[in-house]
């Protein structure tokens, strides 16, 4: 028997120095759940050889000597390094929550060093600074390349932006990946969207052509993105009246009303939830420029190291007074004066059969979402969004000296030439549609492809 004892002996010291060669052994496990986790990457750094993990986590690797230093690493877990002086090894790997920056940079934003395309972001401590309740737009004014103005003349209602002197019916915009953009006009009614800000965690303005698949887009994009792991957690109730504090005691005073919450449901399974409803009031500084907005939104994401699923409802409702026409001095008005620079045509009782509102548009639009991203790999990615969005509303306005026949009127009227009337056209939109995107990241570029169903 001894022989044979002496040559299962030189068979294990074979399996374990193979060329002077020692044989690392060892499971990597999740550190929470202590479960097996596969696909990890197992590196020894002087040697440069490497390996990774079976299903049941294991793995296998040869060294040159002990004491070995090595790497282990998988995505969605914090990497580590560790110097080996044993052959058999247990390594927990702690995981870690990928934020938008990480996971859902490649949506529709341009990222630093891959993407040829100038852009500026504005983070969520920025908006606190330049945010109270004026449209984006406005918010969005002192970035380069950026215009912005309303019709109200104070940064509510009706409000327009220009990147590049690109109107925005030629700008692609985004809110976490859904199209803002009307699919037959291109424009975008910021109006509807009253507060949309305050539950945004940041803002990235693309100058030209970008990374964004609308039609749109060659003039810019503008992304706003909502990661609830970014909002200020808690409850938040905001409260703010503003008027106009000049020698001339111009009264238009302005108004927000607020509450939000922010925060973790169940923090072991990466659930979270926010919740925001905003009613807004402003006067306008022009004359009879007013508009009243109220707006919510609910949300809830899952995350996880790989992946996150957001679902997610906006609904907006506003109530404007028409300022659409500008005032020019070619006109007779002294714009140096404060009252003539503030008039309004769709105001003036004299050309409005008396009334000072009767010209408004009144609408309220909801949107829901739900969208997945996925890190397929070290270098794919997979993110998909479908939405519906639904709209409805009017607006009227005073048409003075009108033709009856021109209305169907005759019947009622008989032979009137002209009648003075008030209009209303209603509106019905709804639409849906999908975008998704797979995007390939190299070390110094990215190749992506996708589309954008409506």
């Amino acid at each position: 028997m001894k022989p044979f004892i002496v040559f299962i002996t030189a068979l294990a010291a074979m399996c374990v120095f193979v060329s002077g060669q020692t044989v690392l052994n060892g499971t990597v496990v999740n550190a929470k759940t202590q479960k097996p986790l596969a696909a990890a990457s197992v590196q020894e750094l002087e040697g440069k050889s490497g390996t990774y993990t079976g299903k049941n986590g294991y793995f296998s690797l040869k060294v040159p000597q002990l004491p070995a230093e090595i790497r282990v690493s998988h995505i969605g877990y914090a990497e580590q390094t560790l110097v080996c002086d044993s052959t058999e090894l247990l390594v927990a790997l702690r995981p870690i929550v990928l934020h938008a920056d990480e996971v859902f940079v490649t949506a529709q934003r341009a990222i630093d060093g891959k993407t040829p395309v100038a852009y500026s972001e504005l983070e969520r401590e920025d908006i606190d600074v330049l945010y109270h309740q004026q449209d984006v737009p406005l918010v969005l004014d002192m970035e380069p390349g950026v215009y912005a103005y309303s019709d109200a003349g104070d940064g509510s209602g009706y409000s327009y932006l220009n990147i590049r002197g690109f109107s925005q019916d030629h700008i692609g915009i985004t809110y976490n990946g859904v199209p803002l953009n009307d699919p037959e006009a291109h424009a975008v009614y910021w109006v509807d969207h009253g507060d949309i800000l305050s539950g945004a965690s940041d803002v990235q303005v693309q100058r030209g052509i970008g990374n964004s698949l609308s039609s749109t887009a060659f003039g810019g994009a503008v992304n706003v993105e909502s990661d609830i792991n970014k909002l200020d957690p808690g409850v938040n109730i905001r409260l703010g009246y503003g008027n106009f504090a000049d020698g001339n005691a111009l009264d238009a005073p302005s108004g927000k009303r607020s509450i939000s919450y922010a925060g973790d449901l169940f923090p072991e399974k990466g659930i979270s939830a926010s919740f925001r409803f905003s009613d807004l009031s402003s006067s306008g500084y022009r004359i009879g420029s007013g508009t009243e907005q109220q707006s919510a939104q609910v949300s809830l994401q899952w995350s996880q190291p790989t992946h996150r699923t957001r679902a997610e409802y906006l609904w907006g409702h506003e109530k404007t007074r028409f300022s659409w026409d500008g005032v020019s001095p070619q006109y007779g008005y002294d714009l140096d004066d404060m009252d003539e620079r503030r008039y309004n045509y769709y105001a003036d009782t004299t050309y409005q059969g008396g009334y000072a509102d009767v010209n408004r548009d009144v609408f309220t639009q909801s949107i829901a979402l739900v969208s997945h991203t996925h890190i397929l790999s070290e270098h794919l990615k997979l993110d998909g969004t479908l939405y519906h969005i639904g709209g409805e509303g009017y607006y009227q306005q005073f048409k003075g000296g009108s033709d009856p026949v021109a209305y169907n009127l005759t019947e009622v009227l008989g032979d009137s030439s002209e009648v003075d009337l008030i209009r209303r056209k209603w509106l019905d939109n709804r639409y849906g549609g999908g975008v998704f995107r797979l995007n390939y990241l190299l070390p110094k570029h990215m190749i992506t492809a996708g589309g954008d169903l409506r």
